[in-house]
């Protein structure tokens, strides 16, 4: 691992360390209302084809054992809202050597109201092994679910990991009852590590993105947004960079309390710049995402399709199309079930002798079941699909996973505080 790289690394954990400090310190004694979940589980893991390796000779059939530790806290006020998610995952894979044996996530989303201005506020940071990193998840993050990005790259690397670091302020200020004017900026870090002087088989990059916007409400529940916006790709350790400036345009619409939708669109013009590029220039392209979000009693709904504009350790900029769904439904007091999927078809943006683009598929079918008060058990089949466009091979894998864990509030409290996200 280059010193740059390990530098890297720890700023972005000060500046996590620092943000979690700066909420976690005006937490319970400054909130109104507190509230915390407990994350504790441990399970069993077994895949067909974990590496998704195209050759069924090297086909990885794997059993391994995982834990996670973590927690899920909400401050309220009358004026703000905050939920952190630390959460520390413990593995082990007896026939892989080369795995990472802990990751880590943090999760934090704040949203705060003044008189006349709202200031939202998301981070996200991840310390994964290359094979959860570097491969889509099906289930939304549910803290911050609308990630605007799929740094993912598809590839697998044993003996690697990632390290990611996501920023997302946002302000808005209300110029009348109608119209408003605000910023949106969103910053991305990744690094690549690998074990001993491997070298890694990603690219460490910074992105940065920031959008003008004026709103305009059209009706009680139908709102605008329109403005122009500029991002810059910097691939580190290589002379890669990608410029693009362009225009977007949002809609959302409440159909009710439980039921809402959004639509965006934007046109952008970028200008790419590296010594592996083919050929380098200037080239336009465009970007969409319209999703829906429906919360009901027993269910909760939620999907997208659209294209993404988006960095990625592969050296460049991708665009990404996909298509997301979840589906979340309570049967009993007792019993619930999660059903997801997606489709992700990854494109390098500009000519390369090797873009690596694939098509990516992921769907899983999970259960949650408490057979006592305060413990439950979870299972669930995950299954992966992976076609490489320049090779034009392709891997799947088959996953079954079984945790037990143990929530002190039960069933019911675990449920409220996941639906009133």
């Amino acid at each position: 691992m280059s010193s740059l790289s390990r530098d890297r690394q720890m700023r972005g954990a000060r500046i996590v360390a620092l943000i979690a400090f700066t909420v976690l310190r005006g937490g319970p004694a400054a909130a109104a209302d507190y509230e915390l979940l407990p994350i504790l589980e441990a399970g069993v893991e077994t895949n067909t084809n974990r590496d998704l390796a195209t050759d069924t000779a090297e086909e990885f059939d794997g059993e391994g054992y995982i834990a996670n530790v973590g927690a899920d806290m909400r401050w309220r006020t009358q004026r703000s809202t905050t939920t952190l998610r630390p959460v520390a995952k413990f593995q082990e894979y007896p026939d892989s050597s080369g795995l990472e044996g802990v990751e880590g996530s943090l999760d934090l989303r704040s949203a705060y109201t003044f008189q006349r201005a709202q200031v939202n506020f998301a981070l996200g940071y991840s310390h994964r092994d290359w094979y959860n990193a570097e491969l889509p998840d099906a289930i939304y993050n549910p803290v911050n679910p609308d990630d605007p990005t799929v740094p993912e790259t598809g590839a697998l690397r044993e003996g690697e990991s990632r390290d990611r670091i996501n920023l997302a302020p946002k302000y808005e200020y209300q110029l009348s009852e109608r119209v408003g004017l605000g910023g949106v900026a969103y910053y991305e870090t990744s690094s690549y590590d690998a074990e001993g002087d491997t070298s890694t088989g990603g690219v460490d990059y910074d992105f940065i993105r920031a959008n003008l916007f004026a709103s305009w409400l059209a009706g009680p529940v139908t709102r605008f947004e329109v403005g122009p916006f500029a991002s810059r790709y910097d691939a580190q350790d290589e002379p890669t960079q990608t410029d693009a400036i362009g225009l977007s345009i949002g809609l959302k619409h409440d159909w009710s309390e439980e039921f809402k939708g959004l639509l965006d669109l934007g046109y952008f013009e970028e200008d790419r710049e590296g010594e592996d590029l083919v050929s380098d220039g200037k080239d336009s392209g465009w970007t969409a995402n319209a999703s829906i979000e429906r919360r009901g009693e027993v269910s909760r709904l939620r999907g997208g399709v659209g294209r993404a504009y988006s960095p990625s350790g592969r050296g460049g900029v991708t665009e990404s199309d996909q298509f997301r769904v979840e589906y979340d439904r309570d049967w009993t007091a007792r019993l619930s079930t999660t059903l997801a999927a997606r489709y992700v078809r990854d494109r390098f943006r500009g000519d390369v002798e090797t873009a690596s683009d694939y098509d990516y598929w992921r769907g899983e079918l999970g259960f949650k079941y408490f057979f006592s008060l305060k413990w439950y058990v979870l299972g669930g089949y995950r299954y992966t699909w992976r076609d490489s466009v320049d090779t034009d091979e392709s891997a799947d894998n088959s996953s079954f996973y079984l945790r037990v864990g143990f929530s002190p509030g039960g069933a019911q409290r675990s449920r409220l505080f996941m639906r009133d996200r």
